[in-house]
C-alpha cells in the first residue's frame, strides 16, 4: 500500500511538470508564430539552389506554410494527451513491476 501511494505522488509530480511543459511549449509555439509545414520531407529531390545564401530546400518544394491556428491546437492538444498517455503507462509499468521511482 506504500508503494502503491508513493506511485501515486510521483505520478501527479510527473503529469504536474507535463502540465508545465505544455504551458510553456505552447507559449515558444505561439511566440515563433505558429507551427509550419516545412514543405518537402526526405523523399523530396536532393538538389538544391546553387546561390550563395540560397536555403538548403530542395529545388522545386514550397516555402514552410503556417498552419492554422485550429490545426495548431489540435497538435498541441494531440502531443499533450500522447504525453499524459505515456506517462500513465510509465505509471503502470512501474506498478506492474512493484516498484516506483
Amino acid at each position: 500500500a506504500a508503494n502503491a501511494r508513493k506511485r501515486d505522488i510521483e505520478h501527479a509530480k510527473s503529469q504536474k511538470l507535463l502540465n508545465e511543459q505544455t504551458v510553456e511549449t505552447r507559449r515558444l509555439v505561439y511566440a515563433a508564430g505558429g507551427l509550419f509545414d516545412p514543405g518537402c520531407g526526405q523523399g523530396g529531390s536532393n538538389d538544391v539552389p546553387g546561390t550563395p545564401g540560397s536555403t538548403s530546400r530542395p529545388v522545386g518544394c514550397p516555402a514552410p506554410t503556417r498552419l492554422s491556428d485550429k490545426t495548431t491546437e489540435f497538435l498541441l492538444d494531440f502531443a499533450a494527451e500522447a504525453d499524459t498517455v505515456a506517462n500513465f503507462a510509465r505509471t503502470c509499468h512501474l506498478d506492474a513491476l512493484g516498484r516506483a521511482e
